[in-house]
């Protein structure tokens, strides 16, 4: 995760295999459009394992204040686990909040919020 201006980019990684003396690159075009003034977003929500207390000398990509956010990148689930996601909201001031309801897919009804 790293921020971006406004404006049209070529984005490209270039992967290595230093054993085998091969690379694979990812080149994509990237645009980032103008926000007006104010404007807050939403980014996409980022499932998670769990999360834990951080050392302050740590620093992580997915960690708000003191709590360090683990991404579930095994997307590994369990029942009677609570479900934990977090979702990158900017240009929002101290009174921005986000509201979130579950449905159930089978019948639309809302189960939980």
């Amino acid at each position: 995760m790293f921020p971006l201006l406004p404006g049209e980019f070529r984005f490209r990684v270039v992967l290595k295999n230093r054993a085998r003396n091969q690379y694979t690159i990812l080149e994509t075009p990237l645009s980032v459009p103008e926000r007006a003034p104010g404007e807050v977003s939403l980014g996409a929500p980022v499932l998670l394992y769990g999360t834990e207390k951080a050392e302050a000398s740590q620093y992580r990509p997915y960690q708000l204040g003191s709590e360090r956010l683990d991404p579930n990148t095994k997307r590994v689930y369990a029942l009677g686990r609570p479900l934990l996601a977090y979702i990158p909201m900017t240009s929002a001031g101290p009174e921005g909040r986000i509201a979130m309801s579950l449905f159930d897919r089978e019948t639309s009804r809302p189960v939980g919020e």
